[in-house]
């Protein structure tokens, strides 16, 4: 059995980890209490990115062996990724929620307007145009009166 597990250990070393999982499996199913099996498939584990198989095997190694020093610290790192990736996504779903809220905002500041305030604004520069003609001519006095008609216009309409 120790043999089998040293060369779990060597093929793992040596980035050939599916026959050492393989190897370091059969040694942990053979031997319920042998740890350092465990703890080797938990660092394969790991490397591979199965951050939450790997806890799993590393609590037993823990239980199995609670003065091991590697084990603890690998949990805490491994803690460490767990709440960076959560932030991570936290950080994700306030970021997209940001950009949901800017694209509401600017839909609603870019908004068609209708046809009656179309309407409304070509009617209002034509009076101005017309005023304007007016005074380039020299009619002031016509220039005033359609400026107060305007004026009144606009009051009426905003009653309405």
């Amino acid at each position: 059995l120790e043999a089998q597990f040293l060369l779990g250990v060597v093929y793992q070393r040596t980035a050939r980890e599916e026959m050492a999982l393989d190897l370091l499996d059969a040694v942990a199913d053979a031997d319920a209490t042998h740890w350092r099996a465990r703890f080797h498939l938990a660092l394969t584990a790991a490397q591979w990115g199965m951050h939450e198989d790997a806890r799993e095997l590393l609590l037993q190694v823990q239980a199995l062996n609670p003065t091991h020093e590697q084990t603890a610290a690998i949990l805490r790192k491994l803690a460490d990724l767990k709440e960076a990736a959560e932030l991570d996504a936290a950080d994700d779903a306030a970021a997209a929620a940001a950009v949901a809220a800017e694209r509401a905002a600017l839909d609603a500041d870019t908004a068609l307007p209708t046809e009656a305030e179309i309407n409304a604004e070509l009617e209002a520069d034509d009076l101005e145009a017309g005023v304007r003609a007016a005074v380039d001519a020299g009619g002031a006095e016509q220039a005033d009166a359609e400026a107060d008609a305007s004026a009144r216009e606009r009051r009426k309409e905003g009653r309405e």
